[in-house]
């Protein structure tokens, strides 16, 4: 089946169906209805139709001799990071047992990039491949090799204890190796007099100290500790992810909203939610550099690890791999293909939906139908005093706000009609247990057709960085230069890696003028606020659309299409002007832009010129004042206490939008808030861009010969 097939049995099935949804509102006896239609009687002839008996598992031993062949000559030459990528798509293609992961193929290509990593000094990355490379089932003749460079690497981190184990493992590796008893007793003792002097000279000289993105990684690969600045100081204990400041309400006018209940002061922490649902994004090529990984969401560098039976997805650690594979990916692996040709795997709302039935089994929705969780949604669900409202309960995920009211009943036929479909890609992936099974199938049915329409409201971009690119103050022009050294004014460029659905974060209303602001350390959101918000105030954030980026009637038509809704906040009403029709000049303001009567111009333009200049020292500078090196761990937190500053004297002396500088230093926290997350990545540069750059360093090298 491939995606015109698919448009024509939806055509086909929703017009079928149109006059018995109008006949019957339950949503149980809806999806029984789909299913029972011949086009999803035959298991077997859908499984045929869907195209998932011989497209699983997804690899092709051919192509991955061929780049292993291509590494070995890249290797050869001594170019190490071509044959990394040689590697690597081999490692991606190569076919393994579908349960025990071996496979002669995998095994030689992930040893050899192994030995790629060690010659560049890559030793974590070096060490995953030869965990790769055993796991795979590397000859056991050739082992003693994959052992003694296991432990230089981790002789090289100062893993001392770790590197005894494999000396250990070399040395008995040696004596199974086959060789004879002369030149394996040699071996040993030039690999025991090798790893005494190694072990002195790391001793005497350690590693450097790790970036603070690596060293915040955690065993699995994942991104591990947070700063301790994204933490929220005093949760909430009806709502774990919020902050006790704020609480959540409901109004049949404005629905599940937030408010403060106490005064709220620039740059406090919000929330720090965990998504209960993700999907990853299909990796671009000719946009990034490199991918990201399918489980976490990290930026994966230089040790990709394949999924063992397809070759789409990627992980950044072993740890990620099998947390995947314990999951949802055991199910999603095996329907990917179908997904691509359907192009359903463009679809954030499909993908993010398969994903809260594939990351939990059919006994914990029959478990959790039987306690009543999806029984009757309540959009007030979280707003009352005896209510918990946790991130990671179903309970949270279901009672989302669907806007089912306001839907055509042609749009609620048509998300039955895929759920069905992904119903019965999900027989053909075996995630029913027991086979024939049809109420399971009907309860799987209907929370996947909910999810469709609940998640569509309420799902949130999983943003990464570009760390060489950023966006001009006029919000058009891009500017190729390190983002670590951005210019007052300049805002960092963001790229979706993914989308979640955080629950908490999911009750905040939109705002053309939001009071917070969302940075993401892996999958998680930190939200902070980027003004003063007074108690009874409502939290806001931006639903995608903000005054001094996009004019009224185009935001209007924006929130319109896409959350049915028309904007009534301050902006709106009142019609603010875009960024760069904003005064520029503290001087020239009218008496109506301030709070006060009087105000001392002069002083401002003195303070905000300070405060400027301290931050383009910092910035450059890369170092933390002396007077605050025991208030913030790096520059960028210093710089973003500064920011703050910045906003809280233009929020106690001037009204809202009434300067650039409200939308410079709002782009300014954002910018030190991204600069401290792991979510970087490089964009791709353009060939003229690199030609441009190669002759302007010419020209540079001339001039100074």
């Amino acid at each position: 089946m491939d995606e015109p097939v698919l448009r024509a049995l939806i055509q086909k099935l929703t017009k079928r169906l149109l006059p018995e949804f109008e006949k019957v509102s339950d949503a149980e006896e809806r999806m029984s209805l789909v299913l029972q239609q011949p086009e999803f009687a035959s298991h077997a002839l859908l499984v045929e139709d869907l195209g998932l008996a011989n497209d699983w598992p997804q690899k092709n031993d051919e192509v991955a001799k061929r780049n292993r062949e291509d590494g070995n000559s890249a290797f050869t030459s001594g170019n190490h990071e071509l044959a990394i990528t040689l590697y690597t798509e081999a490692m991606k293609y190569a076919g393994v047992h579908e349960t025990l992961w071996e496979g002669e193929t995998m095994a030689i290509a992930a040893a050899n990039r192994s030995a790629c990593h060690f010659q560049l000094k890559n030793y974590r990355e070096c060490l995953t491949d030869i965990e790769l490379a055993l796991e795979a089932g590397y000859p056991i003749q050739m082992c003693n090799k994959l052992y003694i460079r296991q432990c230089k690497c981790l002789l090289e981190l100062s893993r001392i204890p770790e590197a005894q184990v494999a000396f250990d493992k070399a040395i008995d590796a040696i004596d199974r190796s086959g060789l004879q008893k002369d030149l394996r007793k040699d071996k040993t003792a030039d690999l025991q007099e090798a790893f005494i002097n190694l072990a002195k000279s790391v001793e005497a000289d350690p590693p450097p100290e790790l970036l603070a993105a690596e060293r915040n990684r955690d065993a699995t690969g994942t991104f591990g500790e947070m700063p301790a600045w994204s933490i929220v100081k005093d949760p909430h204990p009806n709502y774990p992810s919020a902050s006790s400041a704020v609480t959540i309400k409901y109004d049949p006018n404005v629905g599940r909203h937030i408010v403060a209940n106490r005064d709220i002061e620039v740059g406090e922490v919000l929330f720090h939610e965990s998504p209960i649902v993700t999907y990853h994004m299909a990796f671009d090529p000719d946009i990034l550099v490199t991918p990201a990984c399918h489980n976490c969401f990290m930026n994966i560098r230089t040790g990709l690890v394949p999924c063992p039976t397809c070759s789409t997805a990627c992980f950044c650690s072993i740890g990620c791999r099998n947390e995947a594979l314990a999951s949802y990916h055991k199910y999603e692996c095996r329907i990917a293909s179908l997904l691509v040709r359907t192009q359903l795997h463009r679809l954030p709302l499909v993908m993010a939906s398969l994903r809260g039935i594939t990351q939990k089994s059919v006994a914990f929705f029959k478990d959790a139908a039987e306690k009543e969780v999806f029984s009757e949604h309540d959009v007030t669900w979280g707003s009352t005093p005896d209510q918990v409202y946790k991130s990671d309960d179903y309970r949270s995920l279901f009672n989302l706000v669907t806007h089912m009211e306001r839907r055509t009943i042609y749009d609620v036929v048509t998300k039955h009609i895929i759920a069905a479909i992904l119903v019965a890609a999900l027989k053909g992936a075996d995630f029913f247990p027991k086979a024939g099974d049809e109420a399971a199938e009907v309860l799987i049915g209907k929370i996947l057709a909910h999810f469709l329409q609940c998640i569509q409201f309420n799902m949130h971009m999983v943003d990464s960085v570009f760390s060489n690119r950023l966006i001009a103050p006029d919000s058009e022009t891009r500017v190729w230069k390190c983002a670590d050294k951005f210019a007052v004014g300049e805002v960092i460029e963001t790229h979706p890696v993914g989308g979640a659905v955080y629950p908490t974060l999911a009750a905040i209303n939109h705002s053309c003028d939001p009071n917070i602001t969302l940075v993401n350390f892996g999958k998680k959101a930190v939200a902070l606020s980027v003004r003063q918000i007074k108690a009874g105030a409502e939290i806001n954030d931006s639903y995608g659309s903000v005054y001094h980026h996009m004019d009224k009637a185009e935001r209007q038509q924006f929130l319109q299409n896409s959350y049915w809704f028309e904007c009534g906040c301050a902006a709106c009403t009142n019609n603010w002007t875009y960024f760069l029709k904003l005064p520029r000049d503290y001087f020239k303001l009218s008496g109506a832009h301030f709070k006060y009567k009087r105000c001392n111009r002069k002083q401002l333009q003195k303070d905000v010129d300070k405060l400027k200049k301290r931050i383009r020292t910092v910035i450059l500078d890369e170092r933390v004042p002396v007077t605050m090196k025991d208030e913030v761990p790096n520059h960028f937190e210093a710089a973003r206490m500064m920011f703050n500053d910045w906003m809280t004297l233009l929020d106690e002396l001037l009204n809202p939008a009434s300067h650039q500088d409200f939308v410079t230093a709002y782009r300014g926290m954002r910018n030190c808030l991204w600069l401290q997350s792991p979510n970087i990545v490089k964009v791709r540069e353009s060939d003229v861009l690199k030609e441009t750059k190669a002759k302007y360093r010419q020209e540079q090298a001339g001039a100074s010969s």
